[in-house]
C-alpha cells in the first residue's frame, strides 16, 4: 500500500507573481501531475512597467498556451505578419533639430500581465505572501522527495518540493541560494552575485535623448497609451552598490536640466530592448521548464535534480547573453 507521501501529488512552489512567475503558474496549472502554488508578496498583481516587445517565438509559446487570441486583442495591433516600425534611432545631442540615422522593422509588442492574470485558475495564488526564508527538511532516505519548509513575513508557513524563485531583481530565493552555496563550496566570491549593482544609469519618465541618454517611447493598449522612458547615464559608476531607493519622484527641473543642450520638441521613438528582451525572456524560461516538469510524472529528488541541471544548461546561456546584449545595446544608444 503506497504511504501518503509517496502518492500525494508533487508540490511547486512559485515565489513572485510578476510576467515569469505568473506565466508558470499558468502554463503548469494544466498539468494535473502537479500541486501548484504561486506566493505574491503584494495584495494583488499589478504591473512594473508598460509593455514589452512580442518576438515570433513568444508569439509561438502563446499560440501553444491558448492565449495568442487574447493577447492580440490588447496588441498595437493584431498579429499579421506584416513589419512594423520597431526601432527608429534618431540622433538628438544638440539644441538643433536630430535626425534619423537608422531605421529597423519589426513585430509590434503587447501588455501581458492582465492576460496571465484572467488564465490562472482560483486557488492557485496566495497574496500578501513575502518569502523570508526557506529549509530543508530531514527525512528519511527512502523518501522520493525532500519537503522544504517556507517561511513567510506574515509568520505563516507552508511546504513544497520544488521552490521556483521569480521574484525579479531582488530575489531572497537567490540571495538565500548563494549564501548556502557559498558556504558549501567555500567560495565566497558567490555573495557578490546576490545584491545587484547599478549600471550607472537613472531612467525618467519623461521625454528627449542624446549622448548619454536615450529614450525608450513605443504604443501600448492598441494605440491608445504611449509609454515614454528616458535614461540618463554616469558609465563611470558602473558597478556601484546602489543603496537608495530605486523608484522615486522627481521634480520637473530635474528631468529639464538632465537633458539641457538637446533638441526639444522633437519625440524620439528609440524602442530600447533591454528590459522588454528581459521580460520576454521571461515567458520563454517558463515554457522550458514547464515542458520539463510535465515529463516528471513521478519525480524523485535525483530526477529533479536532473531536470534543473537541463533548465540551466539552456536557459542560463541565454539569460546572460540578454543581459550582456542589453546593457551593450543601451551603451550604443549613448555613443558611449
Amino acid at each position: 500500500m503506497a504511504s501518503e507521501e509517496t502518492s500525494r501529488k508533487p508540490r511547486v512552489a512559485i515565489c513572485g507573481g510578476g510576467i515569469g512567475g505568473l506565466c508558470l503558474a499558468v502554463m503548469l496549472s494544466n498539468l494535473s501531475h502537479l500541486d501548484v502554488r504561486l506566493y505574491e508578496s503584494a495584495g494583488q498583481f499589478k504591473e512594473i512597467g508598460a509593455g514589452v516587445m512580442i518576438w515570433s517565438r513568444t508569439w509561438r509559446i502563446l499560440e501553444d498556451m491558448g492565449l495568442a487570441s487574447e493577447f492580440a486583442k490588447i496588441a498595437h495591433a493584431p498579429p499579421t505578419g506584416e513589419m512594423g516600425v520597431g526601432f527608429d534611432y534618431r540622433r538628438s545631442d544638440q539644441p538643433e533639430e536630430g535626425f534619423r540615422f537608422k531605421l529597423v522593422e519589426m513585430p509590434y509588442g503587447v501588455h501581458f500581465l492582465d492576460v496571465f492574470v484572467n488564465a490562472l485558475p482560483p486557488g492557485i495564488a496566495n497574496f500578501g505572501k513575502r518569502l523570508v526564508s526557506y529549509n530543508h527538511q530531514v527525512i528519511r532516505l527512502s523518501s522520493p522527495l525532500q519537503p522544504i519548509s517556507l517561511q513567510f513575513a506574515d509568520g505563516s508557513i507552508s511546504e513544497c518540493d520544488l521552490l521556483i524563485g521569480a521574484e525579479g531583481i531582488k530575489s531572497g530565493v537567490r540571495a538565500q541560494m548563494y549564501r548556502e552555496a557559498a558556504m558549501a563550496r567555500g567560495d565566497l566570491g558567490l555573495l557578490d552575485h546576490i545584491s545587484p549593482v547599478w549600471t550607472g544609469t537613472i531612467a525618467y519618465r519623461g521625454l528627449y535623448c542624446g549622448k548619454s541618454k536615450h529614450v525608450v517611447s513605443y504604443s501600448i493598449s492598441q494605440g491608445d497609451i504611449v509609454n515614454i522612458v528616458t535614461f540618463t547615464s554616469r558609465p563611470e559608476r558602473h558597478g556601484e552598490p546602489y543603496s537608495g531607493d530605486w523608484v522615486v519622484n522627481c521634480d520637473k527641473q530635474e528631468l529639464l536640466d538632465s537633458y539641457a543642450g538637446l533638441e526639444l520638441g522633437i519625440p524620439s521613438f528609440d524602442l530600447s530592448l533591454s528590459e522588454s528582451q528581459l521580460r520576454v525572456h521571461l515567458n520563454q524560461d517558463a515554457f522550458i521548464l514547464a515542458r520539463l516538469l510535465s515529463k516528471a510524472m513521478r519525480p524523485t529528488r535525483d530526477s529533479l535534480s536532473a531536470l534543473l541541471k537541463a533548465y540551466e544548461a539552456v536557459r542560463l546561456p541565454a539569460a546572460n547573453a540578454v543581459l550582456r546584449g542589453s546593457y551593450e545595446s543601451g551603451r550604443m544608444y549613448e555613443f558611449t
